[in-house]
């Protein structure tokens, strides 16, 4: 999946799920609806997606009652899906559950996944030291693991810390490891996230040490360019926020030199951050939102089972 054909993935889940559907296949049906709700997440579908994990979820409780939520790598999709949308809340529930249960069954690279998506989160709230704490316990498993496109997320999020913590030096040697990696392996997607973030780092270091480095400003300019490229390729549509983000706020500081034009500078930081605004209004669910797509959830997973109810 890292390699960014989502598209394809789309196709190839749809036409599983309508196999293990003609089957009466409950056991491929739950993760194959996950994997589908996965994969609407990344191409910017957070209402398709959220609906798609809630009908991974109701039929895996059809064959076993006492699951509450999604675990193992399903409850590593679906809380992924909730960070990237701001839902604390239900990120917080899931995670707890599925750092639990993977501890239960000893799944350690899901366990892995749950500390390194939790260091994200407690970054997110602020909570730097605990983040590390995190990301500590997700590197004892995954580094010796040499689960390289794990590792690299991993190191992805390291480097979130570091520019919470404002040692952009750290975050972009970490970065930059984690790119060489990327490249070399094909991991595509993880590439449009590590570039959009380097671009950021280095901003941010040129506001903190010398805000007339054009030379590094221009590099700033490059990661966002390549991270836009290669979001528009895949449809990965969370780095291509970020990366119009990033461009809004490159020209916005090169309105500040005297070699560019201000006000064309201007124009071009409105034109990127009117983008990705248009963009983000569509990604995000509000709580009510989200109760009445479980609804949906509900309602579309009778209706797929409508016919073969005697047989469950």
């Amino acid at each position: 999946m890292a390699l960014g054909n989502i598209r394809q993935a789309q196709e190839t889940v749809a036409q599983a799920l309508s196999m293990s559907h003609d089957m009466r296949n409950l056991q491929n049906l739950s993760p194959e609806f996950s994997n589908k709700a996965y994969y609407e997440f990344l191409l910017g579908n957070s209402n398709q997606a959220y609906q798609d994990f809630e009908i991974a979820l109701l039929f895996i409780q059809k064959h076993l009652p006492e699951i509450k939520l999604l675990t193992a790598t399903d409850g590593n999709q679906q809380a992924e899906f909730f960070m990237r949308l701001q839902a604390w809340k239900p990120f917080e529930v899931l995670n707890a559950w599925n750092i639990q249960k993977s501890k239960d069954y000893q799944q350690n690279q899901s366990l892995a996944v749950c500390h390194l998506l939790q260091g994200w989160y407690e970054i997110c709230r602020g909570q730097l030291s605990q983040a590390e704490k995190e990301l500590t316990q997700a590197e004892h498993i995954l580094r010796p693991s040499g689960i390289v496109e794990k590792i690299c997320r991993l190191d992805w999020v390291w480097a979130l810390l570091a520019e919470a913590k404002g040692d952009y030096e750290k975050g972009l040697q970490r970065v930059n490891d984690a790119l060489f990696t990327a490249a070399d392996k094909g991991f595509r997607l993880w590439q449009a996230d590590l570039l959009v973030l380097r671009g950021r780092l280095r901003l941010q270091q040129i506001d903190k040490k010398d805000k007339n480095d054009k030379e590094m400003l221009e590099r700033v300019g490059d990661d966002a360019h390549e991270s836009l490229k290669i979001a528009e390729q895949t449809g990965y549509i969370w780095p291509k926020v970020e990366a119009l983000e990033l461009l809004a706020a490159y020209h916005q500081t090169r309105a500040t030199l005297p070699a560019f034009n201000s006000q064309d500078e201007k124009d071009k930081a409105q034109s990127y951050a009117n983008e990705a605004a248009s963009i983000k209004k569509g990604l995000f669910l509000t709580e009510e939102q989200m109760q009445e797509l479980k609804a949906q959830a509900r309602q579309e997973f009778e209706k797929q089972i409508a016919g073969w109810k005697k047989e469950l």
